[in-house]
Parts: C-alpha cells; sequence; structure tokens
C-alpha cells in the first residue's frame, strides 16, 4: 500500500483547482466568441468598408481568440484589393495571404472596439504612381462619422511577415523591391507624441532610379528608437544601430517631415569596419567603375550631416575617416598595393561651398617599392588637385593601376619627389604651380592594341610650375629611336587623365625614325570609334627634327630636318629637307585636322635629280595600275603641288587627290607599257618593249580621278611622236597623238587604208598620221583622227583642262572661287575605224 504525503495531496488539489479554473475560462471565452464573434466581425467589417474608395475581395474572414489571445482578432483570408475603376492601367494594391486586426478580448462585452494591432502576413503591396501623377495608395477616406460605429484605431504594433513591397514611380522612374521576412513597428501611433520602436531585417532586392540599378548585395537591419512629435512634425533618433554586410553602424540626431524643406541633423559612427565587405554589398550602380579592382582594409569612420532636406535643398556632410591596413589590387593583372594608411576628412557643402577630400597623409607598399604624401581635390565639378608625392617605385609592380588600360607590360623604374597644384578636369591646363623631380629609368610599355613597344625610356623630368623640363629623355619606340630635349606643359595630366591637353616644344634627333610606329603610338586604342580627328585630342607641339633614317611605308629617306608643328589640329611642316628617291628633296606641307572624320593635306615639293623608277614605286604608283615603277626608267626633277584627303587610319582617298606636277625626266625608258604595244599595229613590236628617249618636259595635272598630260613632243629611239591625252585611276584612257608615216611598217598591206582627212602635211615635207586611243589600257581601242575634228578634240580637250584646273586652284586658292555653271558639250564620233582582220 502506497502512502501518499500530506504536502503531495496539497499539490494535487492546488493542479485541480487551477485545471478547473482554466477549464472554466476557456469555456468563459468559446462562449464570448460563439455570441460576440459574429457580431465584431460584422461591425468591423462595416466600419472598413465605410472607409474604402476601391473595392475588395476576402476569400474568408474569420474570428478567433484562443490564436491572439490575450486579444480576440479578426482575421482577413486571400484578400485582393483592387484598383480604382478610373485606374484600370495600375496593378491592385494589395495581395495578402492574411491580413489581422487584434482588439482587447474585453471588447466584445464592452462594444468599443479599439484596433491596436495590425499583422500582415504572406502579402505583396504594391505602391503605384502612373505617368500622369495619379496612384493606387489614396484609397482611405476620412469619414465625419468614424468611431460612431464603436470602431476606432489606437494602433501600438505592427508586425510585417514575408512580406514583400513594391513601389513604382512612372514620373520619375525609379522601381523599388522590398522584403520584409519579419518586421515590426511598436509605439502608440496614434498619439500626436510618442515613441516608436523599430526592429528586423529588410532585403532589398530592387532599387532602380533614372534606369541605374543601384541594388545592394546585403540584407539590411535596424534596431531603433524613434520620438516621433506629430505636431512638430519632428522624429528625434535614440538608440539606432544599422547592420549592413556585417558592419554595424550607429546613428543619432533629429529630422523633420512632411514639409518642402525640412531640418537635419544626423551622427552616424562606424569602427573597423571591413572594407572588402562594403565594397562587395554596394550596388552595381555605385561600384561598376571599381570592378576590375580588389579593395581591403578596416575603416573607422564619423560622419555627420545637417541642414535642409527637400524639393530645392540637400544637406552638408562631413566625414572624417581613417583605413587601416589597406589594400589595393588590379584583379586582371595582379598588381597589387598594401599597407595602406590614410587619414583623410570628406565635405559635401551642399551646394554652398564646393565639395573636397582632403587625404592629409597616405602611404603604402608594393612588393619592392613604397610611397607616400598628402593629397587635396577641391571643387568636383571643375578639380583641383593639390598633391605632395614621394616615392620610388617598380613601374611593372603598378601595371593596371594607370594607363587607362592602353597600356601593358610595363616595367623600369619611377622616382619622384613632387609637389604639384592645379586642376585636372578634361580641357583644363592642370598645373598652378608645381616643383621638384621625377626621374625614369629603364621604362618601357606595350600599346595594348597595336602592340607597340616603348622601351629603354631614361631621362629626369623637373617640375616648374605647369611645366615639365626634359633633357636627354631617350626612348625606342617600336624600330624607332628618340632622343629629346625642351619642354612639356601638362605632360601629368595627359598621362594620368582622358582628355587632357598637352603641349611641348622640343628639339629630336633619331638615328632610325617609322613613322608608323609614332602614329600607332599616338593614336588611341579606339579612334575609328571615338576620336573625333587624325590627332590625338588636345595635342599641340613645335618641333625641330634631325633624322638620320626615315620611312613611312615604301617610302625612304635620310638625313632629314625641318620643323613640325601642331595647333588647333592643323599639322605644319616648313623647311623640310631629306635625301630620297637616290635624289634631293625639299618640301613644305601642312595636313587640316579640323574635321569630323578626315584631314586635308596640302603639300609643296621639290624633287631633284630623282630616280623616277624609285618615285612611282615608293609612291605605290600614285594609286593607278597602268604606268607602274616595273614600266618606267630614268632621272628626273619636278616641283609638285599636292592636296588630298586622309581618313583618321592615314589612307588616301583617291577622288581627293589633286595635283600640279612640273615634270623634267631625263634619260628615261619606257618598258612594257601596254598602251605604247597597241601601236604594233604601226611599228615594229619589238622596238615599242622598250622605248627609250632623251628629255621630255610637260606639267602634269591630276583632278577627279584624272590625270591630264598636254601636248608634247617625245623624240625617242623608235619614233617622233607628238599627242595629249588624259588617264583616269579607273585605267580608262584617252589619248590624241600622230606619227610620221615614214616611221610606219611597210611589210604588212591593211585592207583598210587610212583616210585622206586623219594625214596632213607637215610643211616639212613629212606627213603626219593622226590616231587617238579610248577604251581601258587593257582593251585599248585605235581609231582614225579626222583633221576636221583634231581642233574640236583639241577645244575640248583644252576646255576639259581649263575645268580641272579650276578645280586644282579651288584646292590651292585660299579664296575658293565659286564654281561656274558649263553647258554639256556635244560628243563627237567618229566614223572611220582600222583593224588588220578586216
Amino acid at each position: 500500500m502506497r502512502i501518499v504525503s500530506p504536502g503531495r495531496k496539497r499539490l494535487f488539489k492546488i493542479t485541480a483547482i487551477l485545471a478547473g479554473i482554466l477549464m472554466l475560462f476557456a469555456a468563459a471565452i468559446l462562449v464570448v466568441g460563439l455570441v460576440y464573434g459574429d457580431k465584431a466581425k460584422e461591425i468591423i467589417v462595416n466600419e472598413i468598408n465605410s472607409h474604402l474608395l476601391v473595392p475588395v475581395e476576402v476569400g474568408q474572414v474569420d474570428f478567433t481568440i484562443f490564436r491572439s489571445f490575450p486579444d480576440a482578432s479578426v482575421v482577413f483570408r486571400n484578400v485582393a484589393m483592387k484598383p480604382s475603376a478610373e485606374l484600370s492601367e495600375a496593378p491592385g494594391l494589395l495581395h495578402a495571404g492574411s491580413v489581422t486586426l487584434k482588439f482587447s478580448l474585453f471588447s466584445l462585452i464592452s462594444g468599443d472596439y479599439k484596433i491596436k494591432s495590425l499583422v500582415i502576413n504572406r502579402a505583396s503591396i504594391t505602391l503605384w504612381v502612373g505617368p500622369d501623377g495619379k496612384d493606387n495608395f489614396h484609397i482611405w477616406k476620412q469619414s465625419a462619422k468614424s468611431g460612431t460605429s464603436g470602431v476606432s484605431f489606437d494602433m501600438q504594433n505592427v508586425n510585417i511577415r514575408n512580406t514583400e513591397i513594391y513601389y513604382r514611380n512612372l514620373i520619375k522612374k525609379t522601381d523599388l523591391a522590398l522584403l520584409f521576412p519579419d518586421f515590426r513597428l511598436k509605439g502608440k501611433m496614434a498619439e500626436t507624441r510618442h515613441n516608436l520602436q523599430a526592429s528586423g531585417e529588410i532585403a532589398i532586392n530592387r532599387l532602380i532610379i533614372n534606369d541605374a540599378d543601384y541594388t545592394p548585395a546585403s540584407t539590411l537591419g535596424i534596431d531603433s528608437e524613434i520620438a516621433v512629435d506629430e505636431k512638430l512634425k519632428r522624429c528625434e533618433i535614440g538608440f539606432t544601430q544599422i547592420h549592413f554586410a556585417g558592419i554595424k553602424t550607429e546613428i543619432s540626431g533629429y529630422f523633420g517631415f512632411g514639409n518642402d524643406e525640412n531640418p537635419l541633423q544626423l551622427s552616424l559612427k562606424t569602427t573597423k569596419a571591413d572594407i572588402s565587405g562594403v565594397m562587395d554589398a554596394l550596388p552595381s550602380a555605385l561600384v561598376s567603375s571599381y570592378t576590375a579592382y580588389e579593395p581591403g582594409g578596416r575603416l573607422t569612420m564619423t560622419a555627420g550631416i545637417s541642414g535642409n532636406w527637400g524639393k530645392t535643398s540637400v544637406p552638408s556632410i562631413k566625414a572624417e575617416f581613417n583605413i587601416d591596413k589597406g589594400s589595393f589590387a588590379h584583379q586582371e593583372s595582379g598588381a597589387r598595393i598594401k599597407n595602406i594608411g590614410i587619414t583623410g576628412v570628406f565635405i559635401s557643402g551642399n551646394g554652398k561651398i564646393a565639395e573636397s577630400l582632403n587625404l592629409s597623409e597616405f602611404s603604402g607598399e608594393t612588393k619592392n617599392g613604397r610611397f607616400s604624401g598628402r593629397i587635396k581635390v577641391t571643387d568636383f565639378a571643375k578639380p583641383m588637385l593639390d598633391l605632395m608625392l614621394k616615392a620610388d617605385l617598380d613601374l611593372e609592380e603598378l601595371s593596371g593601376f594607370i594607363g587607362n588600360g592602353e597600356a601593358g607590360n610595363m616595367s623600369g623604374q619611377f622616382v619622384a619627389d613632387i609637389n604639384y597644384k592645379g586642376a585636372y578636369t578634361a580641357g583644363e591646363i592642370m598645373a598652378v604651380s608645381a616643383n621638384g623631380l621625377v626621374r625614369l629609368v629603364d621604362a618601357g610599355y606595350e600599346k595594348s592594341k597595336s602592340n607597340i613597344a616603348v622601351k629603354g625610356i631614361n631621362g629626369q623630368f623637373e617640375l616648374k610650375n605647369g611645366r615639365v623640363y626634359v633633357d636627354g629623355l631617350q626612348a625606342v619606340i617600336g624600330g624607332s629611336d628618340l632622343k629629346i630635349r625642351g619642354y612639356f606643359d601638362n605632360l601629368p595630366g595627359y598621362i594620368l587623365y582622358k582628355e587632357q591637353p598637352l603641349f611641348f616644344d622640343v628639339k629630336f634627333t633619331s638615328d632610325k625614325f617609322i613613322l608608323e610606329d609614332i602614329m600607332a603610338l599616338s593614336g588611341s586604342d579606339s579612334d575609328s570609334a571615338g576620336q573625333q580627328s587624325v590627332f590625338p585630342k588636345g595635342l599641340s607641339f613645335k618641333a625641330d627634327f634631325n633624322i638620320g633614317k626615315f620611312s613611312y611605308k615604301k617610302f625612304t629617306a635620310s638625313l632629314a630636318t625641318g620643323s613640325l608643328s601642331l595647333d588647333d589640329n592643323v599639322l605644319r611642316a616648313n623647311n623640310l629637307a631629306f635625301n630620297a628617291l637616290d635624289g634631293k628633296v625639299t618640301a613644305t606641307g601642312l595636313i587640316n585636322g579640323r574635321y569630323d572624320d578626315h584631314a586635308q593635306i596640302v603639300c609643296n615639293a621639290k624633287l631633284n635629280n630623282v630616280d623616277i623608277s624609285r618615285l612611282f614605286y615608293e609612291f605605290e604608283d600614285f594609286g593607278q595600275s597602268s604606268l607602274q615603277s616595273k614600266h618606267i626608267r630614268g632621272r628626273g626633277d619636278a616641283t609638285v603641288q599636292y592636296t588630298s584627303t586622309l581618313n583618321k587610319r592615314y589612307e588616301t582617298d583617291a577622288n581627293s587627290v589633286t595635283a600640279v606636277a612640273d615634270v623634267e625626266i631625263r634619260n628615261g625608258e619606257l618598258s612594257d607599257f601596254e598602251p605604247l604595244q597597241e601601236l604594233s599595229r604601226f611599228l615594229d613590236a619589238d622596238e615599242l618593249r622598250n622605248v627609250k628617249f632623251s628629255t621630255i618636259r610637260n606639267r602634269i595635272e591630276i583632278a577627279q580621278k584624272t590625270v591630264i598630260i598636254p601636248e608634247m613632243e617625245v623624240q625617242s629611239s623608235v619614233l617622233k611622236l607628238k599627242g595629249y591625252g588624259s588617264h583616269t585611276f579607273g585605267n580608262e584612257i584617252d589619248y590624241h597623238f600622230s606619227v610620221l608615216t615614214s616611221e610606219l611598217r611597210k611589210n604588212k598591206q591593211r585592207k583598210a587604208p587610212p583616210p585622206p582627212t586623219a594625214i596632213e602635211d607637215d610643211g616639212l615635207g613629212q606627213t603626219r598620221l593622226f590616231l587617238y586611243m579610248t577604251g581601258t589600257v587593257d582593251h585599248p581601242i585605235i581609231n582614225y583622227d579626222r583633221r576636221a575634228v583634231i581642233k574640236k578634240i583639241a577645244d575640248d580637250f583644252k576646255q576639259e583642262k581649263r575645268e580641272l584646273r579650276d578645280v586644282i586652284r579651288q584646292k590651292f586658292s585660299r579664296n575658293k572661287p565659286k564654281p561656274e555653271e558649263k553647258e554639256a558639250k556635244p560628243s563627237v564620233k567618229f566614223e572611220i575605224e582600222w583593224d588588220e582582220d578586216k
């Protein structure tokens, strides 16, 4: 027999009594719910309907006590709030799994239903502003009879669970998507003055403003206490912490709301924040320019934000910060700076004073180098730079940090001790004042796309205000070598920043100068897409030169001297003299690059005793294929005026070529020249293969893709020929010439002898046969000329020459005349043709 102690008996009795009380209480609650539940649902639903301006669909309305004890609840399930009829294109404001309104259990007996809590679960809330400014969230009307039904709102607790809130403003191009896993607001929100507690997490899934994506990659955590004064429209921020990307930031201060202009005073503080974590979490729109870099280190910052914010004003910002044990790496190249230490202040002056970033001290190291200094940047709209730098760095270790991506495989040593102050905005001359020395030792780099290597850069640069003096700078560019002395204006800005101007005045010498190398170096890697001139933007210079060997494509020269200047996109060459083409050449000229997509070249040159075959070869047969270097030999003199256009790849537009050349060729020879071979019908074919002549003097003119040869006489080893003609770049020919009948071949009978009108006595007892040649070089056609039309042809030819000369004069004249309209010339038809086979 088991004996139960008196103490245990008392415990059993107490437990039984409590259980009975609980059962009675539960039964009472159940009875109250059954008696008053439907009434409570009806009253609350009617009250809500009296305020709603839009239709709402509800799948089910439940009343519960046990789930929300000690409160009673009305639960709306599967809620869909549709837009008003006048906003048919707008999305619905609310789709929710459940919306719960909580009120005191005693409200069921008293009939005074004070809604104190709101719980929204598994919902999607869309706030929408259309292109006309109308929105879908003004859905609650204020009724003068509010509360007379026994329902009032005394909101003290708002709980949002697993809910997404969207905000789309089509006018401001704003698209925001927030996810609230479990977010709470506590406070007597119905009172004019109340304390509000906010806690929970917010995931910003989308934040797009003006088509720019500012979506962060980290959840935002908030734990805050705020004192709200609805009458003063002011919020005092008490204890507040914000957690973002593992960083804790403390905030205090106050801000106003509800007015066009609102006061703001905030203080923010974070200690030893992980910089790499912050950068990874920041929106891509803010860090897209830095994705090639990987920062590291710890950031300590204290920031103050003060002033007004609203429609027409922004507050000022002052942030004091320190970076400890920082690092900065270029991911592609592997370049890395370590042990970075920075102390600085950032100030944003709300538009009244210029922004500034002042790094009072900075320092860092590479594997084999180090640097230190201070820097201040003011006025970000037109930035001014104040820099003190001491550095001893290996350029290879900085690859990726400098050169704007156009320079690779950097090498050499950079040593600097400078003080510098000036602007670095595009189009501004940088330095106001500067002094110090920079030295390069065996430096070099490679142009990224052209693969032109620049190496062996040795020299010392002395900074004096905005000017860099260079003495004894040496470099090898591709296959070219340069030695330079002189000065440069704005050289650091041109090297370090895009769209910076550069001017230099130098004297340079070179043992070997290949122009293609220099062009590949000076041109941008994206010339064809972005550069608006054949010359680099912002570049100007004066340069005297002395070159041992010069080459461009097939052209070569030696002992070249002269001066070049580039100003306002016009390159001028003066006093050029060099040995070329086995003779001597002097020239002046210019290239006008002021046009958007091409340049105009004008040149005056004198050639003395040059090799004609080399002239044709090195100038690539002047863009035509009929008379080539392999066809012609001899030596000659020429005075040439030339103009044409160049594209940004320095290619000549054949349509634009215009030239006048007074030419003398001595001891000349034509070999296998196709048009002469056609005369084999009249002369000995073997002799025509190699025609020698003593001297030819004439003026050759080129315009509109046509070479004009005025009337001339050629006394060769084969015949005495008089003629004139034209030859297009497309090898279409129009030659008119005459030969002595005594030189015609006698050994072949012709079925169709020349008509009398094609033969004329020259007055010296000799007769001449008049012929003309048309067609193309590959398929020439020879006809007899009638004496009756010879004068007409000559007059037409002279008229054509005058027209072409007008074109030439317009090209070379500063005051170009307007072209005159001329009547169309009647074409001349020749009826007599001769063919040996007829």
